[in-house]
């Protein structure tokens, strides 16, 4: 068991080594949630958050109040202690947050339940014996990666107000078009004229905010890609 000395040279040593690279940290307003009952590892990241003036929510017990979408950028850190507590898998934790940067601590973990939980979405796996440098790196990464993720997440939230403006008919051009299907034959296959088609067709480009069919289909597959990841 790692002692109250070893926690507390930890959160300094967090401290002291990430001190050079504040410029890697530059981010939009950060929350941090932390599900951890252990007081001693809770001091480690309150250090870590307040250097970088992160927002730090601890809670001993997961609820339905913590699930859902957020509109700050948000690290959420589980310890495997508290998972048990709340009879709650990590691939269920997962799911349960797929606009948030997931890390777990584990004790005395092994390489392959590293690898494991990093195969199932997370972001990073931490020892709960927390070594300074150690937690540094995997902070800034975490920091990061959320970063990445909730810039990830407005372009999803982008496309799909683009979506969501595309009419029926328009949507019908639309799936022909990037099928590579001349407007001709799009206005028979679909019994309309092809000026409907043109119209509908410029609607589109208007709407997706491209100018020919190559940069559409990036926007269709991009927008396919977000909605696979956090559409739920």
């Amino acid at each position: 068991m790692t002692s109250h000395l070893a926690l507390d040279a930890a959160a300094r040593g967090a401290t002291q080594s990430g001190a050079e690279k504040p410029e890697n940290l530059a981010t939009p307003r950060v929350e941090v949630l932390l599900f951890d009952s252990d007081p001693i590892r809770r001091h480690v990241w309150e250090r870590l958050c307040e250097r970088r003036s992160f927002q730090l929510q601890v809670s001993g017990f997961v609820t339905e109040r913590h699930f859902g979408s957020v509109s700050d950028t948000r690290v959420v850190i589980f310890d495997q202690s508290t998972l048990e507590l709340c009879d709650l898998d990590p691939r269920t934790i997962i799911e349960k947050f797929p606009q948030d940067t997931i890390a777990f601590t584990c004790k005395n973990c092994q390489i392959a339940t590293a690898a494991k939980l990093v195969r199932l979405g997370a972001a990073w796996v931490f020892d709960n014996a927390f070594q300074g440098n150690d937690i540094d790196e995997g902070f800034c990464e975490l920091v990061r990666h959320a970063v990445e993720l909730s810039a990830a997440v407005k372009s999803f939230q982008h496309a799909e107000a683009i979506r969501a403006k595309i009419t029926a008919g328009e949507k019908d051009v639309l799936e022909l078009v990037i099928s590579g299907i001349p407007n001709k034959l799009i206005a028979k296959k679909l019994d309309i004229s092809t000026r409907t088609v043109e119209t509908r067709r410029s609607k589109v480009y208007r709407k997706c905010q491209v100018t020919n069919v190559t940069e559409l289909v990036r926007f269709i597959d991009r927008a396919n890609s977000l909605r696979a990841r956090f559409q739920r």
